[in-house]
């Protein structure tokens, strides 16, 4: 292991191996009360409320590699390819990151029970914030400039491959409100209706096409041929920037029962359920087909959602089979901010070059999953059972659903994967 980090090279000297890490440091110090207040007409009202201070510090090192093709002095431009005609140089170089955040995240719930036991309304207000993931942040990829190109075809001169992370990409935050009420008829039974409203404050990381840029975290990286400063240099890639933010509201139905007023092993028996409906109602961005102008939904936003159970437990035997189920959502319009792709400059894509040939939306299928379980408490710390998951061999695949189809009613399909069915059986030990 003597060559993970560093190695020692055939000059003699030591050199750092490519590699990228990055270390994420939160610290966080929050406040919060309860109280409860007695109303008339018997009604009772509980809350609380808190304040949270985050300090988040990020330090990473990610690796940038440019490869030059340069012409040489027996270069051809009637034989471009001919032997000899260029050079190629590559150098990597590790680029460093450093970044602090503070969040202020206040947080307010209430509860108003109208019938003690039985009907309560509940209000929450809070503000959150969800952290880009590591690979969005380093600036790690291979960016190439071949000068062979510069005169026949300009565009594909230079280009990185797959998406730089961006070191300023900003924290996703929402200023999130939930209204709900919910009904207690029995011990055993309860029925709730909820509205919700999440107003985007900084919207979700996204990959973007950005043309004629520098070289994001290259500007300590130089040309190997010219010395020539890859920071004054610009170039077309691809990046991971903070997209729209978008303000959604929804509405969800849910309910849990148990049948004990049934006879016989049906008292062990029950049902959980809910159902859920998604609505944007601002974005920033307006997003439409390229080809017919047909606006698209917001990203990655399915308009509804639904989950239920069956199960029985009578405190030995148990038994589940669960249904999760979502629709169908758009996710980008081809090539899905990947540079050269011919499309027309337009929100959400990137045009670098001609002729124009827009892409079409891209949408991942609705799917529906099955899943069940079994199992048997032999003795108060042993349980046997039997799982399975995707149980009705359900797979998952995206499209450009009724977006350039092969034919009438059938979608030109992207992908189609299956996971397969798993069963699992094993044992449980609880040390008493």
């Amino acid at each position: 292991f003597d060559c993970v980090k560093s190695c020692t090279a055939s000059d003699g000297n030591v050199y750092r191996q490519p590699q990228q890490h990055l270390v994420e440091r939160t610290r966080a110090f929050y406040i919060m009360g309860d109280f409860g207040l007695a109303l008339p007409f018997g009604w009772e009202l509980d809350g609380n409320m808190g304040y949270r201070y985050v300090r988040t510090s990020v330090h990473g090192e990610g690796m940038m590699t440019f490869t030059a093709v340069t012409k040489t002095d027996s270069y051809d431009p009637a034989r471009p390819g001919a032997a000899g005609g260029a050079v190629t140089n590559s150098v990597s170089q590790p680029v460093a990151i450093d970044a602090t955040s503070h969040d202020f995240l206040p947080i307010y719930n209430l509860a108003l029970w109208l019938v003690p036991d039985r009907l309560v309304a509940r209000y929450n207000h809070a503000r959150a914030v969800a952290r880009p993931p590591v690979a969005d942040l380093l600036p790690s990829g291979t960016c190439r400039y071949d000068a062979t190109l510069q005169d026949t075809n300009p565009g594909a001169a230079q280009g990185c491959s797959g998406t730089i992370g961006n070191p300023a990409l900003r924290a996703q935050t929402n200023g999130n409100q939930n209204l709900s009420v919910e009904y207690y008829p029995k011990r055993d039974t309860l029925f709730s209706v909820a509205v919700f409203r999440q107003e985007g404050k900084v919207g979700p990381a996204v990959p973007r096409g950005a043309n004629n840029v520098p070289l994001a975290g290259g500007a300590g990286l130089v040309d190997p041929t010219t010395g020539a400063a890859l920071g004054a240099l610009d170039f077309n890639y691809s990046l991971w920037q903070n997209g729209a933010a978008t303000t959604r509201k929804g509405l969800e139905l849910g309910t849990k029962t148990a049948f004990t007023f049934l006879p016989w092993f049906l008292r062990y028996t029950g049902v959980d359920a809910n159902y859920t409906r998604l609505r944007s109602a601002t974005s920033a961005e307006n997003v439409v087909d390229l080809l017919t102008g047909t606006p698209l939904p917001p990203a990655r936003e399915s308009k509804y959602s639904y989950n239920w159970a069956v199960w029985y437990d009578d405190g030995r035997l148990s038994a589940r089979v669960a249904v999760q189920a979502v629709a169908s959502y758009f996710t980008c319009i081809a090539g899905c901010g990947q540079l050269g792709v011919n499309d027309y400059t337009a929100v959400g894509v990137s045009a670098t070059r001609f002729p124009y040939n827009p892409g079409s939306p891209n949408f991942r299928d609705a799917s529906r999953f099955i899943d069940g379980k079994i199992s048997y408490k032999w003795k108060p710390n042993i349980e046997f059972f039997i799982e399975g998951r995707n149980l009705g061999n359900a797979t998952t695949s995206n499209s450009q659903a009724d977006f350039a189809p092969f034919a009438a009613g059938t979608p030109n399909l992207l992908d189609y994967a299956y996971a397969g069915r798993r069963i699992m059986v094993g044992v449980n030990f609880r040390t008493m």
